[in-house]
């Protein structure tokens, strides 16, 4: 016979959790308020704690788990919002290089078309001085 908190050492568990593994139908001994555990109780107690602690293990692997997923999806999340706010500038400069190229364009087109009406005027200028009084 072994008392609970030898069981709880050898199980690497605390002492309530021995109890809570203990089957209802079966009982401690009780001698001088220290609680004793038959050969069978503690057969069936580290059975159940063995059990709870691979159940325990493998959440506690599969919240291990979960935690580097979330990481990783966390810095690929930071990633991409970086990449999306950079392809937004980019996209912002090229639209005000367009801007700034069309309003250029613009003032040439308009500088063209004003340049054939002061070529009429330079070539009536260059008729003789005859003609221009006369106008023919």
């Amino acid at each position: 016979m072994i008392t609970v908190k030898q069981l709880a050492d050898k199980l690497e568990v605390s002492k309530p959790t021995i109890t809570r593994n203990k089957p209802e139908n079966m009982s401690f001994h009780v001698e001088q308020n220290t609680y004793y555990i038959d050969e069978e109780l503690e057969k069936q107690i580290t059975e159940n704690v063995l059990k709870n602690k691979r159940r325990y293990t493998t959440d506690t692997k599969d919240e291990t788990e979960d935690n580097t997923l979330t990481q990783q999806l966390m810095q690929e999340n930071a990633f991409l919002r970086a990449q999306i706010k950079e392809q937004t500038k980019l996209l912002d400069q090229q639209q005000r290089l367009n801007l700034m190229a069309n309003n250029k364009i613009e003032a040439l087109e308009q500088k063209k078309k004003t340049e054939p009406e002061r070529t009429k005027t330079r070539s009536e200028d260059k008729r003789s001085l005859f003609r221009r009084i006369f106008n023919k």
